[in-house]
């Protein structure tokens, strides 16, 4: 929560730099998530200039539900932010994918443009499953293509605390070299319970994520880390310029990391704000220890270690090996194979989505 003395200042400041912000949720056959992370968006103390939804192809009633959430046909009760509802009807407006990336039509921006930020929403639709990183980049696009400074990407299965784009937008005052920032993450079914959202990097180890330990905080709750977790990022847009998007042959899992390491190399630096909360439910594409989950983390973390540490490889190829013998001993057959699968599929050059069957609803996409 911002001090008093500091919130008239960012107040001011984002009367003229909000519209630089622009929000983008990643939906996939989860419209249920899907309205209830929009509905704490539009409860947010400070709005974004507009909220992106890019529908990644569903096959579900998504695009139908998220319309009547915007005219106010349906109502949200929210586990971690109550029962609140922001005014609605929502100026919704649709897009396809190349409309979306050539920064829209004039007449449609213009309303809205004159509707109040908390009621713009955009959907952009894809007409097919692209991935996270696929669908995030579309995102991503729109909001460079119609002049944004900050993309924040949101996952769909998330809900921010009414002060966290105001927490996130002080934060990054006189820090030029930011890339990407990220928030705290809190457990959505436990909401006290602190997520790891901050990784590191130990490529003789192996390691692509874990926690850093004795993690040192500023004055403002903020620390400079080497990796931000993706369901929640706050991305500068001039770096992302410089360095490009997240890699789309990941599809899932990974991108994430592979990004960050990317920033870093490039000069650009990542920031966790502790004092900005989001709550996650955490998986809900994949299932959390699911098949396909073990299946994407290996295939993705020796895919970055061959791009970035490749010295590291044996390393990282020794890991999943201990990890697919431990899975094994616990006669979790399905996770064990999707390990030995991964391996696979990394030897040969497999990338993008993968070809076995989910184990749970959506596992197959993001």
């Amino acid at each position: 929560m911002l001090a008093e003395g500091a919130w008239g200042e960012c107040a001011h400041m984002m009367q003229a730099t909000n519209r630089g912000v622009v929000g983008v949720v990643l939906n996939w056959n989860g419209w249920q998530d899907t309205i209830e992370c929009l509905e704490s968006l539009r409860l947010l103390s400070l709005s974004p200039r507009r909220i992106v939804v890019v529908d990644n192809g569903s096959t579900d009633d998504s695009l139908e539900q998220i319309g009547a959430w915007a005219r106010g046909g349906l109502l949200v009760n929210s586990r971690a932010s109550g029962a609140a509802q922001g005014a609605k009807p929502v100026v919704l407006v649709e897009y396809d994918c190349l409309t979306a990336e050539a920064g829209g039509i004039a007449e449609e921006e213009a309303s809205l443009e004159a509707a109040p930020p908390e009621r713009r929403l955009v959907l952009i639709k894809t007409g097919e499953n692209l991935g996270f990183a696929g669908g995030m980049n579309v995102g991503v696009r729109y909001a460079c293509a119609v002049g944004a400074d900050y993309a924040w990407l949101i996952n769909n299965d998330t809900v921010v605390a009414s002060d966290a784009l105001a927490t996130l937008v002080e934060a990054l005052k006189g820090r030029p070299w930011l890339g990407i920032a990220g928030p705290l993450e809190l457990d959505y079914f436990e909401p006290g319970k602190v997520v790891d959202s901050v990784g590191v990097v130990r490529p003789w180890r192996g390691v692509i994520g874990g926690v850093p330990r004795d993690l040192p905080l500023d004055c403002q709750g903020c620390a400079n880390v080497e990796l931000l977790s993706g369901f929640n990022l706050f991305v500068r847009c001039d770096a992302v310029r410089a360095v490009g998007l997240m890699d789309e042959r990941f599809f899932l899992y990974c991108e994430d990391a592979e990004w960050c390491v990317r920033m870093r190399k490039k000069g650009w630096q990542l920031l966790y704000i502790s004092t900005a909360r989001v709550w996650h439910k955490r998986s809900q594409s994949t299932g959390w220890g699911s098949p396909l989950m073990y299946y994407y983390t290996t295939r993705n973390q020796l895919r970055l270690f061959s791009m970035h540490f490749p010295y590291a490889v044996p390393a990282a190829l020794v890991r999943s090996g201990l990890r697919a013998l431990k899975l094994a001993c616990y006669r979790r057959w399905s996770q064990c194979r999707g390990v030995v699968r991964g391996c696979w599929d990394w030897m040969r050059g497999k990338l993008g989505m993968a070809q076995i069957q989910p184990s749970r609803r959506g596992a197959d996409a993001a």
